[in-house]
């Protein structure tokens, strides 16, 4: 659970993963951050992140994507095997 203002100069929610490792298993539930001055920003900030939202928030994040990304599927193919 997170509560609390932000600043309408910047986004209010900032997910800015590597390009070649990705945020993974982001689970959101119960956000709601409210400008401190001004109008509501609805524009969080989503840079290869994956994740889930279990709850509505405040403000809406649409950024996430669903799954996993193509590297993380691709290594799990992989075993090792002693």
């Amino acid at each position: 659970k997170i509560k609390g203002t932000y600043d309408v100069r910047t986004p209010p929610i900032h997910f800015a993963c590597s390009d070649t490792v990705a945020c993974t298993n982001i689970t959101l539930s119960e956000i709601e951050l409210l400008p401190y001055e001004g109008e509501l920003v609805d524009d969080p900030f989503c840079w290869n992140a994956y994740g889930r939202q279990e709850t509505l928030t405040i403000p809406p994040l649409d950024c996430l994507r669903e799954g996993e990304p193509e590297t993380v599927v691709e290594l799990s193919e992989y075993e090792c095997n002693n």
